[in-house]
């Protein structure tokens, strides 16, 4: 088990940035929709324990990771295009990206 507790998923879009946290100890899940507002965002994830976010590289690049940082929380980037997914795998975000999200955020 890695040192970090919850897990922070996040999926982010120029306007708007929805999230869910996974508390791999009691299988637990939250969700929670927010406006681009990094401050907010980081206040709900520092009210878990040992919170780390992670989101998958885009249009946004890393400008939320960056201010998430400066908020104190925990935060990866993974970068799409190295993610390995298979050649039939033409639709929106996999669940090949969604399992590798969740691997950089333990």
């Amino acid at each position: 088990m890695s040192n970090y507790v919850t897990a922070i998923g996040l999926d982010v879009h120029a306007r708007s940035i929805k999230a869910c946290a996974l508390n791999p100890m009691t299988g637990e899940v939250e969700r929670a929709s927010f406006g681009y507002d990094p401050a907010s965002v980081a206040e709900w994830a520092l009210g878990f324990e040992s919170p780390k976010a992670v989101y998958e590289s885009g249009v946004t690049g890393f400008h939320l990771c960056r201010a998430l940082r400066a908020l104190g929380l925990d935060c990866a980037v993974g970068a799409v295009s190295k993610m390995q997914r298979p050649a039939a795998d033409r639709g929106r975000v996999s669940a090949t990206v969604k399992t590798t999200i969740l691997t950089i955020a333990h």
